[in-house]
C-alpha cells in the first residue's frame, strides 16, 4: 500500500492499528519479564515514570499477528522490518533474543515508552507516531530520532552522577522538518532523581 494511500485512509485505518497494539501490549504484559537492575536504570535514564509497568517478552523475530489490515499496513508504514531488533508496544517491548543484551537497543525503547508517557498514553502516541511515518518517513520521524539521540547520548553517560553528561543526556532536543511542515520538540518532564 502507498503512503499517499494510506494518509488518505488514516481515519479509517487509525481504529485497526490501536486495537492491534492494545492486543500486542497486553500479550506482552501477560508474557513478558520484569526489568533487570540495569535495565530499571537505563529506564530512568530514558526518562519512564513507571518502571515497574514495564515488561519484556523475547522472541525469535518481530512479526504482525493474526490476519488482516494489519498484514497490509505494516510493511507500508515500516511498523515491522525484516531487520526490527525489538517493538515497543505501550509498556511492552519485543526483543529479539540475539537483541536481548544490546543496552542500546533496549535504551532505545525504552526512550518510546518516556514518549508514550509524556504524550499522554497509548492512544495519544500510537496517532503521533503512524502520522510521523507517513509525514517523515520511519528513518526521519521525529520519534525516532528523538529516540537515537537520547540512546546515544545515554550511552556516553559514565555514571548517573556525572553531572555534564547527565545534563547532555536531558537537553532539550529540537527538530523541523522540511521547511515549515512540521514542527516538533521534546522536553521530558523531569529528570530521574539521584
Amino acid at each position: 500500500m502507498a503512503i499517499a494511500e494510506l494518509e488518505s485512509l488514516f481515519p479509517v485505518v487509525m481504529p485497526h492499528i490501536q486495537r492491534w497494539f492494545v492486543c500486542e501490549e497486553s500479550s506482552i504484559l501477560r508474557n513478558g519479564v520484569p526489568l533487570t537492575g540495569s535495565q530499571a536504570s537505563d529506564a530512568r535514564l530514558a526518562g519512564v515514570q513507571n518502571i515497574g509497568r514495564v515488561r519484556v517478552l523475547q522472541v525469535e523475530e518481530i512479526k504482525v499477528h493474526g490476519v488482516g489490515l494489519m498484514q497490509k499496513l505494516a510493511p507500508g508504514l515500516e511498523l515491522v522490518r525484516p531487520d526490527s531488533s525489538a517493538m515497543t508496544f505501550g509498556y511492552g517491548i519485543y526483543i529479539r533474543r540475539r537483541y536481548a543484551k544490546d543496552r542500546a537497543v533496549m535504551l532505545h525503547h525504552l526512550v518510546h515508552i518516556a514518549q508514550m508517557e509524556e504524550l499522554g498514553g497509548s492512544e495519544n502516541y500510537i496517532k503521533r507516531y503512524i502520522n510521523d511515518c507517513l509525514h517523515f518517513g520511519y528513518g526521519k520521524s521525529p520519534l525516532e530520532i528523538q529516540a537515537r539521540f537520547i540512546t546515544e547520548q545515554a550511552m556516553q553517560v559514565v555514571t548517573p552522577r556525572d553531572a555534564c553528561n547527565r545534563y547532555r543526556t536531558y537537553a532539550a532536543v529540537g527538530f523541523t522538518g522540511d521547511g515549515a511542515q512540521k514542527g516538533w520538540s521534546w522536553r521530558p518532564s523531569r529528570q530521574p532523581a539521584g
